[in-house]
Protein backbone atom coordinates (compact mmCIF):
# COMPACT_ATOMS: atom_id res chain seq x y z
CA UNK A 1 0.00 0.00 0.00
CA UNK A 2 1.34 3.31 -0.73
CA UNK A 3 1.31 6.16 1.70
CA UNK A 4 -1.49 7.75 0.26
CA UNK A 5 -4.03 4.92 0.62
CA UNK A 6 -2.36 3.69 3.49
CA UNK A 7 -3.15 7.49 5.01
CA UNK A 8 -6.47 7.31 3.85
CA UNK A 9 -7.54 3.85 5.19
CA UNK A 10 -6.06 4.82 8.45
CA UNK A 11 -8.02 7.90 8.37
CA UNK A 12 -11.58 5.89 7.45
CA UNK A 13 -10.83 3.26 10.31
CA UNK A 14 -10.66 6.11 12.80
CA UNK A 15 -13.47 7.94 11.72
CA UNK A 16 -15.87 4.67 11.85
CA UNK A 17 -14.38 4.22 15.75
CA UNK A 18 -15.18 7.30 16.33
CA UNK A 19 -18.69 7.10 15.05
CA UNK A 20 -18.36 10.46 12.34
CA UNK A 21 -19.20 10.69 8.80
CA UNK A 22 -18.33 12.50 6.15
CA UNK A 23 -20.02 15.16 4.01
CA UNK A 24 -19.18 17.33 0.83
CA UNK A 25 -19.79 21.25 0.65
CA UNK A 26 -18.84 23.64 -2.35
CA UNK A 27 -17.51 26.71 -1.39
CA UNK A 28 -16.07 29.86 -3.54
CA UNK A 29 -12.16 29.55 -3.04
CA UNK A 30 -10.51 32.59 -3.59
CA UNK A 31 -7.30 34.45 -2.21
CA UNK A 32 -6.48 31.41 0.06
CA UNK A 33 -10.28 31.93 1.55
CA UNK A 34 -12.83 29.50 1.57
CA UNK A 35 -16.16 31.76 0.78
CA UNK A 36 -19.68 30.47 2.41
CA UNK A 37 -21.64 30.90 -1.37
CA UNK A 38 -25.18 31.75 0.83
CA UNK A 39 -23.41 34.17 2.88
CA UNK A 40 -20.15 35.94 1.67
CA UNK A 41 -19.57 37.15 5.02
CA UNK A 42 -18.77 33.92 6.26
CA UNK A 43 -15.04 32.86 5.12
CA UNK A 44 -12.18 31.21 6.50
CA UNK A 45 -8.75 29.92 6.16
CA UNK A 46 -8.35 26.18 5.27
CA UNK A 47 -6.73 24.31 7.28
CA UNK A 48 -7.04 20.68 7.79
CA UNK A 49 -8.42 19.58 10.88
CA UNK A 50 -9.55 22.34 12.31
CA UNK A 51 -13.54 22.50 13.56
CA UNK A 52 -16.16 24.88 11.12
CA UNK A 53 -18.99 26.02 12.84
CA UNK A 54 -21.66 28.67 10.64
CA UNK A 55 -24.62 30.28 12.72
CA UNK A 56 -28.62 29.21 12.13
CA UNK A 57 -28.75 25.82 10.89
CA UNK A 58 -25.06 25.64 10.76
CA UNK A 59 -23.49 24.14 7.89
CA UNK A 60 -25.31 22.82 4.73
CA UNK A 61 -23.67 19.57 3.03
CA UNK A 62 -24.58 16.09 1.06
CA UNK A 63 -23.00 12.86 1.74
CA UNK A 64 -22.55 12.31 -1.75
CA UNK A 65 -19.45 14.00 -3.49
CA UNK A 66 -21.13 13.85 -7.02
CA UNK A 67 -24.42 15.71 -5.61
CA UNK A 68 -22.36 18.75 -4.84
CA UNK A 69 -20.24 18.62 -8.06
CA UNK A 70 -23.40 18.36 -9.77
CA UNK A 71 -25.84 21.29 -8.06
CA UNK A 72 -23.73 23.23 -6.10
CA UNK A 73 -20.60 24.41 -8.79
CA UNK A 74 -19.71 26.28 -11.26
CA UNK A 75 -21.46 28.82 -8.91
CA UNK A 76 -18.09 31.37 -8.89
CA UNK A 77 -14.50 31.58 -10.89
CA UNK A 78 -12.49 29.89 -8.44
CA UNK A 79 -14.76 26.99 -6.45
CA UNK A 80 -13.47 24.20 -4.16
CA UNK A 81 -15.63 21.22 -2.81
CA UNK A 82 -14.63 20.65 0.84
CA UNK A 83 -14.67 17.20 2.56
CA UNK A 84 -15.84 17.49 6.34
CA UNK A 85 -16.38 14.97 9.09
CA UNK A 86 -19.12 15.26 11.92
CA UNK A 87 -20.69 13.55 13.92
CA UNK A 88 -24.66 12.48 13.16
CA UNK A 89 -25.48 13.41 16.58
CA UNK A 90 -24.69 16.98 15.59
CA UNK A 91 -27.56 16.95 12.72
CA UNK A 92 -30.00 19.93 13.18
CA UNK A 93 -31.92 19.53 9.35
CA UNK A 94 -32.53 16.99 7.03
CA UNK A 95 -32.74 13.20 7.29
CA UNK A 96 -29.38 11.03 6.62
CA UNK A 97 -31.48 8.32 5.29
CA UNK A 98 -33.29 10.81 2.23
CA UNK A 99 -32.19 9.43 -1.24
CA UNK A 100 -30.17 13.00 -2.01
CA UNK A 101 -28.77 13.89 1.67
CA UNK A 102 -28.97 17.40 1.86
CA UNK A 103 -28.07 18.03 5.49
CA UNK A 104 -26.99 20.54 8.07
CA UNK A 105 -24.68 20.04 11.05
CA UNK A 106 -23.50 22.72 13.78
CA UNK A 107 -19.74 21.83 13.48
CA UNK A 108 -17.67 19.84 11.58
CA UNK A 109 -14.18 19.11 10.77
CA UNK A 110 -12.35 20.04 7.72
CA UNK A 111 -10.73 16.79 6.64
CA UNK A 112 -9.93 17.66 2.39
CA UNK A 113 -9.74 20.30 -0.13
CA UNK A 114 -10.02 19.80 -4.01
CA UNK A 115 -10.03 22.89 -6.26
CA UNK A 116 -12.66 22.61 -9.07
Amino acid sequence: MNNHKTSEWVRSICLAVSHRMIGYKAMAYKDGLLISGADNRLKFKPILGQEIRFPGNGIYLSLSKRYVQTYYTGLHDGEAIITLSFDPKDITFGNLTDRETEIAVSKATLEGLEEV
